[in-house]
């Protein structure tokens, strides 16, 4: 009676996951249908090769989140479209399979920005000495000033943590189901590779104000040099997105 009993709970268990998984990949092909006949390809696309298409509609048919689903559709309708000549990698489903909906909107969100925060190091170049002092200090990119740091907050801190402390300014104005984890989101992009902490360096000429100093030296400046710290999308990011985003979303 009891091994009946398990049986049977096993068949209901094994018909809700069947049902499930037949659930949400309909509601992808529905998605996939609907993008290639509003690209006018219906009977024109390529088939996917087998070794791409089996793990991907085994990975796909677990997403039951609309925005992943969206991923998984724009996957299958591109991977399958003869215009789109960007190549397929094997990766891009792998790292699907690891994002939360949250990461996707986030990482979107790196595309249509047209801002984001930014940390400036500035070194003062005096003219016999050779970037005698420092200034740190927080700058968006319109390049309002952020306000003035004493010397001990600014050791304590790190690029990490003030990128992302600005970041979650940004995320507040984002759909997103698990506001208060964005920070999660943001090491997780960072961890498939998708965002990195960027930087650029370059030399201001010219003399910098004096209530812009510290601590004051004598002497007159020749120069600035200017180190900025940022989290920006990588190559890789830009390809996965490139396949992964609706053709309204790759045109902006």
């Amino acid at each position: 009676m009891v091994g009946q009993t398990w049986e049977q709970g096993g068949q209901i268990l094994g018909d809700w996951a069947r049902f499930y998984r037949h659930k949400n990949l309909l509601a992808i092909f529905d998605k996939v249908q609907a993008q290639h006949k509003r690209r006018n390809l219906e009977g024109k696309t390529n088939p996917i090769p087998v070794k791409f298409v089996l793990p991907m509609i085994e990975a796909a048919s677990l997403a039951d989140d609309k925005t992943l689903q969206d991923l998984w559709a724009n996957l299958i309708a591109k991977s399958m479209d003869p215009n789109f000549t960007e190549p397929f990698r094997v990766g891009y489903i792998e790292i699907i399979k690891q994002m939360s909906p949250d990461d996707a909107i986030i990482l979107m969100s790196f595309m249509h920005a047209k801002s984001f925060p930014l940390i400036i190091k500035c070194q003062i170049k005096q003219e016999a000495e050779l970037f005698v002092n420092s200034l740190s200090f927080i700058q968006s990119f319109s390049r309002r000033r952020a306000g003035a740091a004493n010397k001990s907050s600014i050791e304590k801190d790190d690029p990490y943590r003030l990128l992302n402390e600005k970041y979650l300014e940004i995320c507040k104005s984002l759909p997103l189901k698990y506001a208060s984890n964005a920070i999660a989101a943001l090491d997780n992009l960072q961890r498939l590779q998708l965002v990195e902490l960027g930087n650029k360096t370059f030399v201001k000429p010219g003399e910098i104000s004096v209530k812009h100093r510290w601590p004051k030296e004598e002497g007159p400046l020749k120069a600035v040099s200017v180190r900025e710290e940022y989290l920006q999308i990588t190559a890789f990011g830009r390809s996965f997105l490139e396949i992964c985003r609706a053709d309204e979303e790759s045109k902006v």
